[in-house]
């Protein structure tokens, strides 16, 4: 055994002796034993066939090394062929809802064959792909994408989840797709809600145990933890990121005033202005559009936080002029000007709020208010919040800044009106008892808002306070029987009992008074000092036959004292 093992160990030396010394190693072995001469003639087969099997394994590794190179290339070129192509079948879609707005936007039979087509070379490929080399989680993870775009998802997730095991780090690619898919997860209990974003915690840990400063991973982990309302946690990750990027400081205000610490808010805006000001004057950013937006918007934005409208109101102006002389500029100049607009409304906002009565307001209140909207007309003419204020100062008592208003945009003349200023037109004929010009005003804005649960409510009230001729309780409990429908989820319940009353009201006039009282009911629920509800609900009560709850009649009878003593003094 020990001789073998010593002629072995020559053998596998002879290499090495034959590169530094041929002549020397070969007379050597000669000259040893029988056996080493014939050991040495059977040396150039031995040498011979090492050599053809390396070559053989060398080239089939540079084969299949080169195959996957092939089906990679053709795989991501097919690819971005997929998503050019339907790119373009967006475009031609958008071009077709421009040219007929009530046309079925529609793909031609060319384009689907050719999406057929790409698709199908995208699987065979990946297929070629997954079995070249069964191994490599990026294919896998690729074949995941694909099955999922086409409908099957089980499947999808099955890979994913064999890809990244909830509790051990797999591939971090496929981590992140498992935690926005936790995160995203809809979820009514809370329980659930809550169970379902551990999850999407764990996978996002395994993606920042790979990599620390991976910031899509930081931002989702942030936006977890403040689902979870572990609001230190989200600050802490959205602070690391604001150092890179200002414009995480809207969700660190957020967190601020979540913390109790709204003192911090005005720190704050001065450091990301700060920031998005050096970062505008660190270089020439005309060739990047998507930079360029971020940095103005945030300096825009930061200023109106920091009530710095006039600083803001100069900055925008001189790039809107800038931008104005340049052949290039049209589409910046665009934005500068909805940014400048968007100053002069919350500027305006900040004097008087949208639900502050401009009848309460001094002459030189609101000619400050009306040229700050006149302004922002001016520079973006299709806000409906511009179009509303204006047309509320259009219809103010002073006819000095009425006749101004109008001037600047006229409602009335306005065919084109949106919903929401014909609603603001209703309002005004109703609070004047105009009730016929309301139900026309409402009317019109239902045609062009047919689902817009106020528009519907306030049509079906008019239809219920106007005129003998005019009124129609059938056709106001149609209207806010559609109006309940499409209140949206998360609806303010004391708004929502307005619908209610309106609700009720239409039962009531219809004689359908249990049926009235028991929605009347639901409405006090949200309005417990609702003089209006209180009185019908009584009224409803005794035309049953049945005595009110004493509760009813002396709680209306405090608001009905309350509102004497609150009425001015006859002069």
């Amino acid at each position: 055994m020990n001789y073998l093992l010593y002629q072995l160990k020559r053998l596998f030396m002879l290499p090495v002796l034959l590169v530094t010394s041929p002549g020397e190693a070969i007379g050597s072995a000669w000259s040893e034993s029988s056996r080493n001469r014939a050991l040495m003639l059977g040396l150039p087969a031995l040498i011979v066939a090492f050599v053809a099997v390396s070559a053989i394994a060398g080239v089939q590794l540079l084969s299949q090394s080169s195959l996957e190179d092939k089906y990679d290339y053709l795989y991501q070129k097919t690819t971005a062929d997929l998503i050019q192509l339907s790119k373009e079948i967006a475009r031609n879609q958008q071009v077709q809802k421009i040219d007929a707005a009530t046309a079925k936007p529609t793909i031609s039979e060319e384009e689907k064959a050719q999406l057929i087509e790409l698709r199908q070379a995208q699987q065979i490929y990946l297929d070629k792909l997954i079995a070249l080399d069964p191994e490599n989680n990026e294919y896998r993870f690729e074949l995941a994408k694909l099955v999922s775009s086409r409908g099957n998802r089980d499947h999808a997730f099955n890979i994913l989840r064999e890809l990244a095991p909830e509790d051990i780090p797999g591939f971090p690619k496929a981590h992140s797709v498992l935690a926005r898919h936790y995160f995203d997860l809809p979820a009514r209990p809370g329980m659930e809600r809550d169970g379902n974003l551990a999850i999407a915690e764990k996978h996002v840990n395994h993606v920042l145990t790979r990599d620390e400063k991976d910031t899509d991973a930081m931002k989702l982990k942030a936006r977890i933890l403040t689902r979870l309302r572990q609001y230190e946690g989200a600050h802490k990750l959205y602070t690391d990121l604001f150092e890179d990027d200002p414009n995480y400081f809207r969700e660190l205000a957020e967190l601020n005033r979540e913390l109790d610490q709204t003192e911090r808010d005005r720190a704050l805006y001065e450091r990301a202005l700060a920031q998005f000001e050096q970062q505008a004057d660190q270089d020439d950013r005309d060739g990047n559009d998507r930079d360029w937006i971020r940095v103005e918007a945030g300096i825009a934005t930061t200023l109106q936080k920091l009530e710095r409208y006039p600083e803001a109101e100069a900055r925008l102006d001189r790039l809107i002029q800038k931008y104005a002389a340049d052949p290039k500029g049209g589409p910046r100049r665009v934005f500068l000007q909805h940014l400048i607009a968007d100053t002069y409304i919350i500027w305006a906002n900040s004097i008087a709020d949208t639900k502050t009565s401009y009848e309460s307001l001094d002459e030189e209140t609101l000619n400050k208010l009306l040229d700050l909207y006149t302004k922002a007309y001016r520079n973006k003419q299709d806000n409906v919040l511009v179009l509303q204020s204006l047309a509320r100062l259009s219809l103010a008592s002073n006819e000095v800044i009425a006749e101004k208003a109008r001037t600047v945009y006229d409602p009335n003349a306005d065919v084109e009106a949106p919903s929401a200023v014909l609603n603001q037109l209703g309002n005004h004929a109703l609070l004047n008892k105009r009730f016929s010009e309301a139900i026309m005003y409402y009317e019109r804005a239902r045609e062009k808002a047919p689902r817009d649960p106020a528009v519907l409510n306030n049509l079906a009230y008019s239809y219920l306070v106007a005129q003998d001729d005019e009124r129609n309780a059938e056709r106001a409990l149609q209207l806010i029987n559609e109006a309940i429908k499409n209140i949206p989820a998360g609806f303010d319940p004391y708004e929502a009992s307005k619908f209610l009353h309106t609700k009720a009201t239409a039962l009531k006039q219809q004689d359908r008074l249990q049926e009235a009282l028991a929605v009347y009911e639901r409405a006090l629920k949200s309005r417990p000092d609702h003089a209006d509800t209180l009185r019908s609900l009584i009224e409803c009560y005794r035309g049953l036959n049945k005595p009110p709850p004493e509760q009813y009649s002396e709680r209306l009878a405090e608001l009905e004292e309350e509102m004497r003593r609150n009425q001015p003094a006859a002069p």
